[in-house]
């Protein structure tokens, strides 16, 4: 059996991917110190509600779950950002990037990247997922560097594997981890995320409609600096045109 991963951006609601989405009554174990044996807490998903996101209408990989009791600030169970950059063909660029995934069960661990793509590959894309172009997913597109031909972050560089899939990518902005990324595909080489950040005006949207509507954090640029905001209306995020490409192999 899989394992399905579950990233909390507020009390109740958490992005995952949506081909190995965390389903209705599932359990989620929250690891308090980050240790397979130390204290933890679980959540129950509800599955009265889900949000699955889209690109120009087409079903994507973005999914939005939610437990069906609020985790209380108290237990300290994390919860993270979304990094909300307004240019993302460039923005995002030379950024290190925290992967998240796991090592050898039930061993979670995370590595390292960066944002910085061989010829002919942007760093943000709109992907069709199947040959009938009938499903499509924002992604963020990182290299595994096996070599000395393209920068890496040396013996820490992390490449994803079967059963990362629906687990975070993090870019930090200051001391705050911020989500980026939920884990979508691999190509050889290469590691496709699904761009959470394509999604924030959706996500807010959808939770705000909701019967239990709640703030979600996002990180969004001020003059000289980031600017850490709760949000709980609306938003509008700037849309952007992006190369399309098919993705040649799923996560699982």
């Amino acid at each position: 059996m899989l394992n399905k991963w579950a990233t909390m951006i507020s009390p109740s609601y958490f992005v995952s991917a949506s081909h190995l989405a965390p389903e209705s009554g599932n359990q989620l174990t929250f690891h308090l110190d980050n240790s397979s044996t130390g204290a933890t807490y679980v959540g129950t998903v509800d599955g009265t509600w889900s949000y699955q996101g889209n690109v120009d209408g087409l079903p994507s990989d973005l999914y939005v779950g939610r437990l069906t009791t609020p985790i209380p600030a108290a237990v300290g169970v994390a919860m993270y950002p979304i990094l909300d950059l307004p240019n993302p063909l460039t923005d995002y660029h030379n950024a290190e990037l925290w992967v998240y995934g796991f090592r050898n069960y039930p061993n979670d661990v995370v590595g390292r990247n960066l944002v910085n793509n061989p010829s002919g590959y942007a760093d943000v894309e709109l992907a069709y997922t199947n040959t009938a172009h009938t499903a499509a997913t924002a992604i963020l597109i990182y290299n595994y560097d096996v070599g000395p031909v393209y920068p890496s972050v040396g013996a820490a560089e992390a490449k994803v594997q079967e059963g990362d899939s629906g687990a975070p990518l993090f870019i930090s902005v200051g001391s705050q981890l911020a989500v980026v990324g939920t884990h979508f595909a691999i190509n050889g080489n290469l590691e496709y995320d699904t761009f959470v950040p394509y999604y924030t005006s959706q996500i807010l949207a959808a939770i705000q409609a909701s019967n239990r509507p709640e703030p979600v954090m996002v990180i969004v640029p001020e003059p000289g600096a980031l600017l850490l905001l709760l949000l709980g209306g609306g938003y509008w995020g700037t849309r952007r045109r992006f190369h399309r490409r098919g993705v040649d192999r799923g996560l699982g």
